[in-house]
């Protein structure tokens, strides 16, 4: 194996030891990249995460590309998602196996497209000696389009990513971002997806302007880095118009109207297989928070507020998802303490709940065949009736459905844990409150843009995630979990309202500023009282109405740049063609 630099063939890396040094430093970076995200957030990494492969991938053959690519993703992936260790040890080293495809095919396409637009079809037939005197891309038009082009690509795969196999859009290169305020405003019109872009464009142009002062000490000659000029320009437009919407998208007490929403997080161990005794433990701890809610907010209950003072009074309870592992409606005997339970409470206090437990449906004639929900059910009665209910559309795979386990049942006894929920069909804001038309994402659900879109579609004014984050209780999870789901406020300028079960049960704001907390990076039990603003009539944001149209042009751009590298090798293989066939016919007429 040679491996061919700009320069012609490096001895060094001909060699197994020169190959094997450059994987284990691909592995070492894409290992260490994973640092950008929570709970470590070192966000900086990211704007030279990509580097290694921009240097390493673009002379070498496609097959090299693809490894290295693989190489790079594999250990990144395993780093990012090592928390899965939880559920079973060998899940993060198994599935970054398909994570890592990602990454490798775009490692294929930056160095398809570097061959292909770096030099001229004329130049390359010149050999490695011509393009090594020479500097890559003849114009900065041509490098700008080229590290667009790319940075275009690696949205597209992080969009596929979202949706292939029913999705994984976590830990997106935007995710190491969350922080950085001013500069993720923009997911008002691009989604997640915009940041990701700039991170990329950043590190295509700092590549380019790598590779040429490496060319320094052979041409001397060093062109102005305009590529990552203008990266950096539309970095800076970006921040400055990001300053702009936050100005613009402040809290305006003329424009909202605050309720008190109270927040249970019981931190209770993950127990969805629970006996009779660790549920009933579960209900009680859970009935004993709210009641201690309640009953500090009776004392304010006759406090009558007089001109600007708030009002104190709880309007809503809401515990996370499937806190009591017992169906509400279900015809078990802690099913019906579980109803009696809360039902004392609204006679008593009057205030509504909103819960997350397990829930049925019965399609068909016979009780014996029904199907089975992870549901958020609004409980407003004096008798404890469910009201509305919101059932999750995207479930876990293989956590609450094996896909193709209807088609396959054997899958589910391999690797099935022991259930299939049937999945919800509709993002139905549910009427809590008057004014208050709330968009419930159970858990996972959070990382989903288009659900929380869905349910903005569809009248949401305000954002609610019940999670439940007792599967990973060591790990870095729950943190990388509530910066995915900050996003949603963002794209949709809609506060946001995250009930968890052992941390992170928070209020974030539409600029995505953290406004209030139970608790972030500890486990903690504990119910608080959240005055939450709620827009009276909130204008849908470009993002709301249109979608990802970000994406469609991220597509748009790198078929025009796919397009004009396709056409360079076609001339430079047509030209290659011709020059051998020149070349034989005068060997042909010496002899």
């Amino acid at each position: 194996m040679i491996f061919f630099t700009d320069e012609g063939p490096h001895p060094f890396f001909a060699t197994r030891l020169g190959v094997l040094s450059e994987y284990l430093f691909l592995a070492l970076t894409g290992a260490f990249s994973a640092l950008m995200f929570p709970a470590a957030d070192w966000s900086l990494l990211a704007w030279i995460a990509q580097l290694p492969l921009i240097l390493l991938c673009r002379t070498c053959s496609a097959a090299g590309a693809f490894f290295r690519g693989l190489t790079w993703g594999y250990f990144w992936s395993v780093c990012s998602f090592f928390w899965l260790r939880e559920i079973a040890f060998p899940i993060p080293f198994v599935l970054s196996v398909v994570l890592a495809l990602f990454p490798a095919g775009w490692a294929l396409c930056f160095r398809f497209l570097w061959r292909n637009l770096a030099y001229s079809p004329g130049d390359r037939l010149k050999g490695f000696e011509h393009c090594a005197g020479k500097l890559p891309f003849e114009t900065a038009w041509n490098g700008i389009f080229f590290i667009s082009g790319n940075a275009a690509c690696w949205c597209v795969l992080e969009w596929l990513r979202g949706w292939i196999m029913t999705g994984l859009p976590w830990n997106y290169l935007a995710t190491s971002q969350w922080r950085n305020l001013p500069l993720i405003q923009i997911c008002e019109y691009t989604g997640v997806f915009g940041v990701s872009f700039l991170i990329a464009l950043i590190n295509l142009g700092l590549g380019l302007a790598l590779i040429s002062l490496r060319r320094l000490r052979r041409i001397r000659s060093y062109r102005r880095p305009y590529p990552l000029g203008a990266a950096f320009l539309l970095l800076l437009a970006c921040y400055v118009l990001g300053l702009h919407l936050m100005r613009e998208n402040r809290l305006r007490d003329e424009a909202v109207r605050y309720v008190n929403i109270g927040l249970i997080q019981p931190d209770l161990s993950q127990r969805r297989n629970a006996g009779y005794a660790e549920a009933k433990e579960a209900l009680e701890v859970c009935l004993k928070l709210s009641e201690e809610l309640l009953e500090r907010d009776a004392k304010v209950r006759n406090l009558v507020p007089v001109g600007d003072a708030p009002n104190r009074k709880l309007d809503l309870i809401v515990w996370p998802e499937t806190a009591v592992p017992y169906a509400y409606r279900g015809g078990a005997d802690l099913s019906q303490s579980y109803r009696d339970g809360i039902a004392a409470l609204l006679r008593k206090y009057g205030v509504p709940f909103l819960v997350g437990s397990i829930d049925f449906q019965i399609p068909g004639t016979s009780p014996e065949e029904y199907e089975v929900y992870n549901a958020a059910l609004l409980i407003t009665e004096p008798g404890g009736a469910v009201k509305d209910f919101f059932y999750k559309c995207h479930r876990v795979p293989f956590g609450e459905y094996v896909p193709f386990g209807n088609e396959f049942p054997e899958l589910n006894e391999m690797i099935g844990m022991g259930r299939n929920l049937s999945p919800g069909l509709r993002c139905n804001p549910l009427k809590a409150l008057p004014g208050v038309r709330i968009g419930v994402s159970i858990c996972y659900e959070s990382v989903f843009p288009f659900l929380s879109r869905g349910h903005a579609v569809n009248g949401a004014n305000l954002l609610l995630t019940l999670a439940n984050d007792a599967w990973y209780p060591t790990s870095w999870e729950s943190d990388q979990h509530f910066a995915n789901g900050l996003f949603r406020a963002l794209e949709l300028r809609l506060p946001q309202l995250r009930s968890g079960n052992s941390n992170y049960s928070t209020l974030v704001s539409p600029r995505g500023e953290l406004i209030d907390t139970i608790s972030l990076d500890r486990p903690e039990r504990n119910a608080k009282v959240f005055r939450v603003p709620v827009p009276v009539n909130p204008v849908p944001t470009f993002y709301a109405r249109y979608g990802n149209l970000f994406i469609a042009f991220c597509g748009i751009l790198l078929f025009c740049v796919l397009a004009a590298a396709f056409v360079n090798w076609k001339l430079y293989r047509t030209a290659q063609a011709d020059a051998e066939v020149n070349r034989r016919i005068q060997e042909g007429e010496r002899l």
